[in-house]
Formats: C-alpha cells, structure tokens, sequence
C-alpha cells in the first residue's frame, strides 16, 4: 500500500469518526431536549401583601412555599427567587386558587400577567398535598375548603355550550368542553370567606389529545381571567389565582447518573456533612440548655453545700452534741 493510499484511508477513517461523534452529539442533545419537561407559571390575581414581577424562571418545588408565603405562613426553606416581594405584612390572601393545566408546556397568552418559566421537578399531586398540608398544619380544626377536582368527570352533559372549532361528537372535543363547563360551575358555587385559608385546586387534563389547540388555549385563557375575577370578588381581593402549565406527566424526566456523581464528588470535595433532620435544631437546642442549667445547678449546690455553717441552733448540731454526750 502507498503512502497515498494510507492518507485516504486515514483521512476517510477520521471524517468516519468525526461524523459519528456529530451523530451521537445530535442525538443525545435531541434526547436532553426531549426529557426535559417545562412549563409555565402565570399569576392571574394575588393579594394586596405580596408582588410579582420579572421573568426569572422558577423550580416547581418553590410553589408550595410561594402559595405558603402568600397565606402569611413562614416557609421552611428560604429562596433567591426574586419573582415575589411581600409589600404589606398585614393584608395576606385568603383563598388559593390554582388550575393544573396538564398536557402542554405554554398557553402562549395571557401577556398581562406575570408569567414565569416553571422547571418541572415534582408532579401535581405532590404540589396539590405539600400546600394542603401546610393549611391543614397551622388550622387543623377549621373547617377549611380543601378542594381538588379533576374536571370533566361530573356530568355527562355538554349543555348548551356552543362553538365553532369543536365538535361534540368528538371525544376529545367533547371532554375538553366539559371539563370547562365544570370549571365554570364550580367557580360559581364558592363559599363566602369565613377568615381561615381555603384552597381550590383544578386539574385539566384534556388539551394534550387535541390537535389544533390555539383557539382552546384562548379559551382555557378567557376561563381562567374569569376564574380570578370570580375568587377576587368573593375574597375581597384577598385571594392567589394562578396557572400551572406542565407537560410533566407527558413527558420522561430522567436524572443523569453523572449528575449523581458530580454531586457525590462535590460533596466530597468540600467536606459536606450529611443532611440532618428538620428537627434536629430544636432538640439540639432543648439537650444543650438543659445540660447547661443541670451542671450551673450542680455547682452551685455543692458550693452552698460545702460553705454551709450549721450553727448551735440547727438540728444538726444538736444531735451531733448529743451523741458526743452519751460517748463521752
């Protein structure tokens, strides 16, 4: 074989590999895209004692603590996110209202509102539970509303609702319907404000199987406006109407297992202790007291004990003078 012959089959060997390091890049950046599951977080109403502003993307385990912080309860982890600012410690919300809007990423409207990139990291259920907990924690014999409805599986019946992008007939169409005349009737029975945290949480679930869903997201976005209205009306102002939109369910979130051991590694690096209970704060703080206030105790009986002078007059004195008597 050439020396010619050796470049082209070196040359074509390298182009081969390079090729197939292209191919495996597209591919696994086409797999990342593909697990990564977003959303959206859109405020509708919120309370005179809290703001949002900006733009800055929020992790969906910060939802219960923002729904917590705007009750007026303290949070159990603290947060740079600068998307919320108590403005008044006073007027707090009364009522949280959230509609779960499960199957697409973005509505792609609703402009006017605060609206914030929401990374998937939990799944409604556990979102739904952490801010029922936390009411059901701080008012445990109120009769609080602590509502969870997934729309559309009520009635049967469309009614008399009309429109001209969809058809009854359809089952996708048909469910998407019905799950918004159930929105619009259980936000029409709301109880009036009894001063104790209530919560209302809707799930919708069928704009996934739809396929041309710019008209529904319209519609979902009127419903939803009106939504707010009807709760700030009820509470006075004083209630948390807010979106979640995610595709959570939709899609596979995996966790890299380099992920695993970069933290693992970072951990190391740095001397990391292992996490610790919630709860180990307050005992370590009740042991450590105590065994101060035990031992202050102890020294100051043995230094009372040990300068103690008994006296003629004491009852120890006398039976020591006593029995000195009758040994004498």
């Amino acid at each position: 074989m050439s020396v010619g012959d050796c470049l082209v089959t070196t040359c074509d060997y390298l182009v081969l590999k390079q090729g197939k390091m292209i191919a495996f890049s597209l591919v696994f950046s086409l797999i990342f895209y593909l697990v990564q599951a977003e959303g959206e977080f859109i405020v509708i109403r919120s309370p005179p004692s809290v703001k949002f502003e900006g733009d800055e993307p929020i992790d969906q385990n910060l939802i219960p603590d923002i729904c917590s912080a705007s009750l007026g309860f303290t949070t159990k982890q603290e947060s740079d996110w600068p998307g919320m600012k108590i403005v008044d410690p006073f007027n707090f919300a009364e009522a949280v209202v959230i509609l779960y809007v499960d199957g697409i990423q973005s509505l792609g409207t609703l402009e006017d509102f605060p609206k914030f990139q929401l990374e998937m990291s939990r799944d409604e259920e556990s979102t739904w539970n952490a801010i029922k907990n936390e009411i059901v924690k701080r008012f445990p014999s109120e009769n609080n509303t602590l509502l969870r409805v997934e729309l559309g599986l009520g009635s049967d019946e469309l009614g008399d609702i009309k429109t001209k992008h969809l058809d009854k007939n359809i089952e996708e169409d048909a469910n998407f319907l019905r799950e918004l005349k159930d929105l619009e009737m259980y936000s029409s029975e709301i109880e009036k404000r009894d001063g104790v945290p209530d919560l209302y949480w809707y799930v919708l679930k069928s704009l996934h199987a739809l396929n041309e869903k710019i008209w529904m997201y319209f519609q979902v976005s009127q419903t939803l406006v009106k939504l707010g209205n009807v709760f700030d009306k009820a509470y006075h102002g004083r209630a948390l109407v807010a979106a979640i939109v995610s595709d959570a369910s939709h899609t596979r979130r995996t966790r890299s297992a380099l992920d695993d051991f970069a933290e693992n590694a970072f951990r190391n690096d740095i001397n990391m202790a292992a996490d610790t209970n919630e709860d180990f704060p307050a005992i370590f703080n009740i042991i450590l007291w105590f065994s101060v206030a035990f031992v202050l105790s102890l020294i100051a009986i043995c230094v009372f004990i040990a300068e103690m002078d008994p006296g003629r007059d004491s009852i120890i004195y006398r039976m020591t003078s006593n029995r000195m008597k009758k040994d004498s």
